[in-house]
């Protein structure tokens, strides 16, 4: 069976952490805490932020790292249902005082609206780390996200974000494709259980600046198989620039990858740190 889809289903959440298994969230989680300590305005937090709220944070990966280490009052939300199932038990596995909510990017603000203190808004600071700005393929989108962010977060908050560049997607392209195994515990486990099999590649077509991966995803003994097909768009570091100075929120500072040197228009990654403007 095969669909195009932004949204990870089943299949693929379960995968997704084997997937992945190349990014170093212990690193992730330590380069977000020391940025939103550093810059957390002192009048207001003298212990720093300590209510975060994380958009797309799917399995958990980056929760499971980061909120011990504040500790922070953490609410994580995803619009796939099926990565929040996989969050849920990977943080009861670890005993993590995470709450996974489903929210998307655009409508943050109103799918939160049920959700009451001390869960709901406002935070002192908003994540959306690896990528997640990238499923956004129109400029319009990216402005909702920050109207949206803005709305949950309270006076002087904080807005960490990550961004992968048209220079990341040409060099990545062809270093991304690779196949592996997975532990399947949803419903091939019901079937049975085992051992499924992923198949990831990536393409770039930089005349449309769109970056689209496929995975191919079997259940045990070749069950199943499904194909996602993902599409990301390669912003330019200006673009970004560009739509934050239009937004509610100012931008604090722009880091090249994961270090604190300032982002150039060559950087393959750039972390955006903005603040709620008062």
């Amino acid at each position: 069976m095969a669909f195009q889809s932004n949204i990870y289903t089943e299949p693929l959440a379960e995968a997704y952490e084997a997937v992945m298994a190349h990014v170093d969230y212990p690193r992730w989680a330590g380069h977000a805490h020391d940025l939103l300590q550093e810059h957390a305005p002192p009048e207001k937090w003298p212990l720093g932020p300590r209510r975060l709220l994380e958009l797309g944070s799917g399995t958990g990966a980056l929760a499971r790292h980061l909120q011990p280490r504040g500790p922070y009052r953490y609410l994580a939300t995803d619009a796939s249902e099926a990565m929040l199932a996989v969050a849920r038990r990977k943080a009861r596995a670890q005993s993590l005082p995470v709450r996974f909510r489903p929210a998307r990017f655009t409508c943050v603000a109103g799918d939160l609206a049920k959700v009451e203190p001390p869960l709901g808004p406002p935070f002192d600071a908003a994540l959306l780390l690896y990528d997640g700005l990238n499923y956004l393929l129109k400029k319009r989108r990216v402005r909702r996200l920050l109207a949206e962010v803005a709305r949950v977060l309270r006076p002087g908050g904080l807005f960490l974000f990550d961004q992968s560049t048209p220079a990341n997607s040409a060099a990545a392209s062809g270093a991304f494709e690779y196949e592996g195994a997975f532990e399947y515990e949803g419903a091939f486990e019901r079937a049975g259980g085992g051992d499924g099999h992923y198949w990831r590649k990536s393409r770039y077509d930089p005349d449309r600046g769109l970056h689209v991966t496929t995975f191919v995803l079997d259940g045990p003994a070749g069950e199943g198989r499904r194909t996602e097909r993902h599409v990301q768009r390669a912003y330019e570091p200006g673009e970004i620039r560009a739509l934050l100075r239009a937004s509610p929120l100012a931008t604090v500072a722009a880091f090249d990858g994961l270090t604190t040197d300032p982002a150039t228009d060559e950087s393959r990654r750039v972390h955006w740190l903005a603040q709620l403007r008062e």
